[in-house]
């Protein structure tokens, strides 16, 4: 009955704050009703169950994008963002917040696939320059080289989108 009531609202809610990806929204709504179940047992009945669903999806998009760990600039900007939605409660603030979301992931899907797979190989893999240089058998340099391209690149295109200029 609950997960009646209640799945399209937390779909829309991840949807908007994951930069309107379904699939993502999907996923992300599907686990916060698996761990809405996990740990129904810590549920104080006093409380409103649809607001604590809300916060469990509000924490599901949270370690989405903690675990996406995209770029220097990118972590910095999602963190501070991450941090400021925990802190706030809803409305204008979030739509805000979603908006800079939604930025980031264009900047990054922008770039061409080669700085997409590097970045990813260095921050969402988290893999050392030297595993990279391997996998692309490039040297370190080379790699160290273009990692910095693709971190200045990423934010010419997040100050950019920024300005209204994409």
């Amino acid at each position: 009955m609950i997960y009646q009531e209640m799945a399209r609202p937390v779909w829309q809610y991840i949807y908007v704050r994951v930069g309107r990806k379904g699939d993502v929204a999907d996923d992300l709504t599907q686990d916060t009703f698996v761990e809405a179940l996990r740990s129904i047992h810590n549920f104080d009945r006093a409380r409103d169950i649809r607001g604590w669903i809300m916060g469990i999806a509000r924490h599901q998009v949270t370690r989405a994008y903690r675990r996406l760990r995209l770029s220097t600039d990118a972590q910095k900007a999602l963190g501070q963002m991450l941090d400021m939605i925990d802190r706030s409660p809803w409305p204008d603030e979030l739509l805000e917040k979603a908006e800079l979301i939604e930025m980031v992931q264009i900047a990054v899907t922008g770039l061409p696939h080669a700085q997409r797979e590097l970045l990813r190989l260095r921050y969402v893999e988290e893999r050392p320059i030297r595993d990279i240089a391997k996998v692309l058998k490039r040297s370190q340099k080379s790699v160290e080289s273009e990692l910095y391209r693709c971190r200045h690149t990423l934010k010419a295109r997040l100050r950019s989108l920024a300005e209204g200029n994409e």
